[in-house]
């Protein structure tokens, strides 16, 4: 160390001492500076989600999907001075948030906790908290992805593994999440071949009163878009309403409600308790029609989209 350095050094130790009339104050600790991170997520004093999900959204071939059957318009069909209730929620008989993990298996999620749904309402309406009364993401994504666990799949695929082949339950054939090469045995072919769908329809996703139709009538709706980093990293129930950010994935969530209050829709996501509020989230109508790809709705013989 030079003689100034020496200097300026001992000049830092004592100053303190001199401007506090000679009575020694120690210096103070080093601080570690820790990079900031962005401003937008610390919204709602919540801390930063910096993890990237998993999506795996494989949207419709654009020419089939021109000819897949739709659900009519709901102003179509509705007298014109009906009015849409102001808010519903379907969340109450959808199992809690799962976690897809490491798998492109958002698909496989959001068909198979909609099939639940369906079940869990023919059944009186409890909700699904047990593997016998949840059916598996694993039964349909690991018959249907196009690749390794990396890959990712289409929603009217796993809606056709659902018609033809039906869904098993958790109990029968569990989510592994580091195994998705498994394939269904006797015992879980059977299990599903119980629990059928009888079709699906599409709906118009620039039309959201033909969502809260659905919704209102008792049907979730499988919903198909494109996400960003700020959707990744929703916490709490903050409404997403980004409309700027540039894509980063294609993912598949279900909306299960909508509030004209929030003038959102509420969804149910597959990225874990953790993510959003406790793992549902918010969509402004704003965001859902920039961010929409493909919407469907599950036919049952005893629940058909109106």
């Amino acid at each position: 160390m030079n003689k100034l350095k020496i200097v300026a050094y001992t000049l830092s130790l004592l100053l303190p001492a001199i401007l506090l009339g000679g009575q020694a104050v120690p210096p103070p600790d080093p601080v570690e500076l820790i990079p900031a991170a962005p401003a937008e997520m610390y919204r709602n004093n919540l801390p930063p989600v910096l993890e990237k999900h998993a999506t795996g959204y494989i949207p419709e071939n654009p020419e089939k999907y021109l000819v897949m059957p739709q659900v009519p318009h709901y102003r179509d069909i509705s007298p014109p001075e009906s009015v849409l209730a102001p808010e519903a929620d379907l969340s109450a008989m959808f199992p809690k948030p799962g976690n897809q993990g490491k798998q492109n298996s958002c698909v496989a999620w959001a068909t198979a906790y909609t099939r639940s749904y369906h079940e869990a309402r023919k059944q009186g309406g409890s909700k699904p908290s047990d593997p016998e009364h949840i059916f598996s993401p694993a039964f349909i994504y690991n018959q249907v992805k196009v690749g390794g666990c990396d890959s990712g799949s289409s929603i009217s695929e796993s809606l056709g593994l659902m018609k033809k082949a039906g869904v098993a339950t958790e109990a029968v054939f569990p989510y592994e999440e580091n195994n998705c090469s498994r394939l269904p045995d006797d015992r879980a072919l059977t299990d599903a071949s119980h629990f059928r769908i009888d079709g699906w329809k599409k709906l118009d996703t620039q039309e959201i009163d033909d969502i809260k139709g659905q919704i209102i009538a008792g049907n979730p709706v499988i919903f198909g878009m494109y996400v960003s980093d700020s959707f990744d990293r929703l916490r709490g129930d903050q409404v997403y309403d980004d409309l700027t950010s540039p894509r980063t994935g294609a993912h598949v969530v279900v909306l299960v409600g909508y509030s004209e209050t929030r003038q959102a829709f509420k969804l149910l996501n597959s990225w874990g308790e953790n993510w959003g509020d406790k793992g549902m989230g918010w969509i402004s109508y704003g965001a859902l029609k920039k961010w929409a790809e493909n919407a469907f709705v599950i036919e049952l013989a005893s629940t058909q989209p109106h």
